[in-house]
This record gives C-alpha cells, sequence and structure tokens, in this order.
C-alpha cells in the first residue's frame, strides 16, 4: 500500500498526524470581491473583452445586380451581388465591425 493511499474513513496517512474529511475547509459561502470594487480593477481583471473591431461579418458574393437572396441553410446571411455588397461593408464599417 502507498503511503500516500486514502483509506477507509477519509484519513490520510504518511502525513505528521493523519488529516481527517472533517478538519478539510469547506467551500466558502462568501464569496469575497476585492477584485470588483472600482471600475478600473474590473477592467484589469476581466476575463473576456470584445470589440467590434475583432467580429467577423460573413459576407457571400453571387453574380449580379441588386440581388439579395436570403440563405435558408443561414438565417440571417445573404448571397449579395457586388453593388450591394458595397453597401453592405459600408455599413459594417460603420459599425467599427473589422
Amino acid at each position: 500500500m502507498s503511503k500516500f493511499h486514502l483509506q477507509a474513513g477519509a484519513c490520510v496517512t504518511g502525513l505528521p498526524g493523519p488529516i481527517q474529511s472533517r478538519d478539510v475547509m469547506p467551500f466558502p459561502i462568501h464569496r469575497k470581491r476585492r477584485l470588483r470594487v472600482s471600475e478600473p480593477m474590473r477592467r484589469l481583471v476581466r476575463e473576456t473583452r470584445l470589440d467590434p473591431s475583432q467580429f467577423v461579418l460573413p459576407l457571400f458574393t453571387c453574380p449580379g445586380e441588386g440581388v439579395r437572396k436570403e440563405i435558408t441553410s443561414m438565417p440571417g446571411n445573404y448571397q449579395l451581388s457586388v453593388d450591394e455588397l458595397v453597401k453592405e461593408c459600408e455599413g459594417a464599417q460603420s459599425l467599427g465591425v473589422g
């Protein structure tokens, strides 16, 4: 048997004095919010930062003029003729989409 093997009764052996399961620290009841105390601190520790310049706009072209044909398998997306594509790109650029 390994010196660090868990025995019945959740007792850890091989350490100075066995640690019982009742000695293990429970999950905290109160969450510390020191990292969210001010807006600059929240910005610093934020995990996800999204900016419109990071977005990708899927655009699909087709031949012709004035064509805006919906793609049935992708609701909200269209096959666009070059003249419609230019208008769509201008709109995306004004929104800051990269």
